[in-house]
């Protein structure tokens, strides 16, 4: 049966016919890979995960979109936190204004996408450029940040309502910023018990079990996921020492693809939706920044995860309340929701052969 492609690059470098993207479903089903121990790490973290420094062996052949190996090569040009937000900003706007499109921000709300919006919005002011900047939210992600909505979008932006799934709302011809790979920067909404319990910064090795006990990985299981995962912590250019290290080097090295596809992979068009999507975080500055320039300090509490991206909003908004009290969120709600309509066909085509295999509505893998 023909594969429907999920994600595919333009860029001539991507290679042909080898995956770019699986969801969890296709990354557990024994479909796409043979080997247990990466199928174990996958259903640990939920995710189909491809290691962009190409240590592991998923048991199967993978195009790396953002190698590693590009930003360990890489020579930053910009300083700190806010100067890279800037930079970044500076250089979608005017991407813009020089092809004469639109720019769909999507605003969750949440730390990631403010930080996002806010240099957007500096850097179209400075260009006289705010008219080409639509702002898509949902209610919830006014709920989120209600004061920050009415104080610098309600009024002054061209605002889209979206509903399930925010793919169908996305403009083909305009560029579409969003604040996806914040959470690869920082570390891992994973964490967040364990910065709440003090293990987070204990040696990964003595507290790995009781992340395995607490998701019911008995020893074998365990073992095996530990044995396949060391090399790619030995993989890492900077000192994998503490659980926070940990889930951060595996969510920006493993996870990072995912994060960068699943949006296209989750649309209509999914080439189309990769080719003008500007992932905000995904810039090589960043890349760079979050391996050697950001300290993974010890969190006494969840409010003081982001803490770069929360000083950035801070300085742009004097909000103290959020800047003491302001937790990351589950911000990604619209983009999973719902169903794109290949993907609608592709169930039937499979109910259609194999009735027994009618609950498996998602498909196996991603290829082109």
């Amino acid at each position: 049966m023909e594969i429907r492609p999920v994600v595919f690059a333009s860029e001539s470098e991507i290679g042909r016919n080898r995956l770019l993207f699986l969801d969890r479903h296709a990354a557990d089903s024994g479909t796409v890979s043979k080997n247990e121990a990466y199928r174990s790490t996958c259903r640990l973290f939920h995710c189909g995960l491809i290691d962009r420094t190409a240590t592991l062996d998923p048991g199967f052949q993978v195009d790396i979109v953002d190698p590693l190996e590009n930003v360990l090569g890489h020579t930053p040009a910009s300083g700190n936190f806010a100067q890279i937000c800037a930079a970044r900003a500076e250089s979608i706007v005017d991407e813009a204004i020089a092809s004469d499109r639109k720019i769909q921000l999507l605003w969750s709300g949440g730390i990631d996408s403010t930080v996002a919006f806010i240099a957007m919005h500096k850097a179209a002011k400075t260009r006289n450029a705010r008219s080409r900047i639509q702002v898509l939210c949902s209610l919830d992600s006014v709920a989120e940040y209600r004061s920050f909505f009415f104080e610098h979008i309600w009024s002054m932006y061209e605002v889209q309502a979206v509903g399930f799934p925010v793919s169908s709302y996305l403009n083909p011809d305009a560029l579409i910023v969003t604040g996806e790979h914040g959470d690869q920067l920082f570390g891992s909404d994973f964490l967040k018990p364990y910065v709440a319990n003090g293990l987070a910064f204990e040696a990964w090795q003595k507290v790995l079990p009781f992340v395995f006990a607490t998701h019911e990985i008995r020893d074998a299981e365990a073992k095996s996921i530990v044995d396949y995962l060391s090399p790619l912590m030995e993989a890492c250019p900077v000192d994998i020492a503490t659980l926070f290290d940990f889930f951060w080097w595996l969510n920006f090295a493993t996870k990072w693809q995912s994060v960068t596809l699943r949006i296209p992979a989750n649309s209509d068009d999914p080439a189309a939706v990769f080719d003008t999507t500007r992932h905000f975080f995904r810039d090589i500055e960043f890349q760079h920044w979050s391996l050697f320039s950001h300290e993974r300090k010890r969190l006494e509490a969840w409010c003081e995860y982001k803490l770069p991206a929360k000083q950035f909003i801070f300085d742009f908004t004097g909000d103290n309340e959020y800047f003491n009290s302001k937790e990351k969120e589950q911000s990604l709600r619209l983009v999973f929701a719902g169903e794109p309509e290949w993907r609608k066909e592709e169930k039937k085509k499979r109910e259609a052969i194999d009735p027994k295999k009618a609950d498996r509505s998602r498909p196996a893998l991603a290829e082109y």
